[in-house]
């Protein structure tokens, strides 16, 4: 091989190398922007959801505005509790009944349960009423259980006496 060969030879590998080192880049160049747009489009495709939720959140908030105000009515709240045992009091002397609040706290809220008004009543009265009374406290149109519940009869007046313990959900 004659000199001048030799450096053609020479000049391509060189040349050969550095397109490879420059072919290798450019791949290694693609991969690295494509593990970016991978990265980016994630980003994006979680973006949309989060929209999507929030959006359907805001959605969803309009649409049973009506239903949680329906269901705000079954909750008395903490400034209604003196009023609503007042309105207990008055009922109960239109229809003829002794009643007494023997018992009012409030249970704050915890955890597991929402704040509750414990009120308790003792009750005097005539059969009918009696049973009204009891009536209107099962069926008070407020969230609420009745753990206690005691009816005795006087036979030798007719009356009849009663307690009731309410445990009313209140919101704030």
């Amino acid at each position: 091989m004659n000199k001048k060969t030799k450096l053609m030879l020479y000049i391509s590998i060189s040349y050969s190398v550095i397109l490879m080192v420059f072919l290798v880049y450019g791949i290694y160049q693609v991969k690295v922007q494509g593990d970016t747009f991978d990265a980016n489009l994630l980003l994006i495709a979680e973006q949309n959801s989060k929209e999507l939720a929030y959006h359907n959140l805001i959605q969803t908030t309009e649409s049973t505005k009506e239903d949680r105000a329906t269901i705000e009515q079954f909750f008395i709240t903490e400034k209604d509790t003196i009023s609503f045992i007042t309105d207990i009091e008055q009922l109960a002397s239109k229809m003829g009944i002794t009643l007494e609040t023997s018992q009012l706290s409030v249970n704050p809220k915890t955890d597991k349960s929402a704040a509750q008004l414990y009120a308790g009543f003792k009750f005097t009265g005539q059969e009918k009423a009696i049973k009204q009374l009891v009536l209107l406290f099962e069926n008070i149109p407020y969230h609420k259980t009745i753990p206690e519940l005691v009816l005795t009869h006087n036979p030798e007046d007719g009356t009849w006496k009663g307690s009731i313990l309410l445990y009313i959900t209140i919101t704030p």
